[in-house]
């Protein structure tokens, strides 16, 4: 029961919490905010966090760790005979999850936000680029066209960019349009993406 009643609380600060952020911002929200909206007392919220701060990372930390669980699939790298860097199962789970979690997740990118946790998200991408490379060294190989480091940041930005608008947009799309655009995206060139502007 008493897990139970944990849960609940933690749900009516989160939600409080992703309002208020919508509202006034990181700066502005107060814990005597949060409390209020949640309509619990201060000392509850303390039971749970230390400040705004503290409830803001964990909630960071546990989205910021689920995607990587998700991007990571190991499942998704021993089934594949023809592995990319990001296929599309592990796009739209990831897509899913954030869809799931939206109005929070839309919270935070957004300009009141923490600005912090689209370079987070972002950071999850290079990780599973990087094990992918490891994982895969002979698919991958350079042809020196241009410097790994930008040809990555390239990959990297080009997804993190699909996402961003597409939360900016308030998740309109559905998941597979979204996830569909990723994955053909990766291999279109440059001229092929302008002749659909």
């Amino acid at each position: 029961m008493t897990k139970q009643r944990n849960t609940l609380t933690k749900e009516k600060i989160k939600n409080a919490f992703c309002q208020l952020l919508i509202d006034k911002g990181m700066d502005a929200l107060t814990v005597s905010d949060i409390s209020r909206l949640a309509d619990i007392n201060r000392g509850t919220f303390y039971l749970h966090y230390v400040d705004k701060y503290d409830l803001l990372k964990k909630l960071e930390d546990n989205i910021i760790e689920d995607l990587e669980v998700i991007l990571l699939d190991e499942d998704q790298l021993s089934n594949t005979t023809e592995p990319t860097l990001f296929p599309y199962q592990s796009v739209y789970n990831a897509l899913a999850y954030v869809k799931n979690d939206f109005p929070f997740i839309h919270a935070l990118a957004s300009p009141n936000g923490d600005p912090m946790f689209v370079t987070r998200f972002k950071q999850v991408l290079i990780l599973v680029f990087e094990k992918k490379i490891r994982s895969f060294p002979n698919i991958w190989q350079y042809e020196n066209t241009l410097p790994s480091d930008y040809a990555q940041e390239i990959l990297i930005s080009g997804i993190m960019g699909i996402i961003q608008l597409w939360i900016k947009k308030g998740g309109e799309e559905p998941i597979e349009q979204i996830a569909q655009i990723i994955t053909k995206t990766r291999h279109l060139s440059a001229d092929d993406i302008a002749k659909n502007i």
